[in-house]
């Protein structure tokens, strides 16, 4: 059995490979990726991963803050649709649901190690991805319709009491009537 390169073939970026005859048949360019596959981003450190799922979820979060202050309800209903339900693979919230559950259960089971999953990876640079979306959502509905004053989470405005302006009024007639009766 002989190799002979037979020619030279791009395999991405100004990387060739040659291409092998064995046994006379052409045979494909096999790149050799080592452990690291192609997804990987090898110039990331597991705490950098858990430092984008953590800005990752703010983010989300901020997100919906800022949703719920755009002005005209039935588009924040439509970007709320859109964002869809935890429970359904593929949607933003399933998205971020899992990105979040990453972060705090298996971060504490496995510490920042686990980030060094690449399915935990992926993660986060799917929702990072749709984050970029809903942003663009958000940002176009506030111009458009513009935002209400966003509301501190944990506050509520000041409870207006009762109007006592009747009653005041009243108790002033009272009064009046008995200085002038007395």
């Amino acid at each position: 059995m002989t190799f002979a390169p037979s020619a030279f073939r791009p395999v991405g970026g100004s990387a060739f490979l040659p291409a092998v005859r064995l046994a006379g048949l052409a045979q494909q360019p096999q790149a050799f990726y080592g452990a690291v596959s192609l997804g990987q981003d090898v110039t990331q450190t597991a705490r950098d991963w858990y430092e984008r799922a953590k800005n990752a979820i703010d983010r989300f979060r901020f997100l919906k803050t800022r949703l719920e202050a755009i002005d005209y309800k039935p588009e924040r209903e439509n970007i709320k649709t859109w964002l869809g339900d935890p429970n359904i693979p593929g949607t933003p919230e399933y998205r971020f649901a899992r990105v979040q559950d990453d972060f705090t259960s298996d971060v504490a089971a496995e510490g920042i190690g686990a980030y060094n999953k690449e399915q935990r990876q992926m993660r986060v640079a799917e929702l990072e991805g749709m984050n970029n979306t809903f942003e663009e959502k958000v940002t176009a509905a506030a111009k458009l319709y513009g935002e209400r004053p966003p509301t501190t989470p944990g506050t509520q405005p000041a409870a207006k009491g009762p109007d006592l302006t009747v009653p005041l009024l009243v108790a002033g007639g009272v009064v009046a009537l008995a200085i002038l009766f007395r």
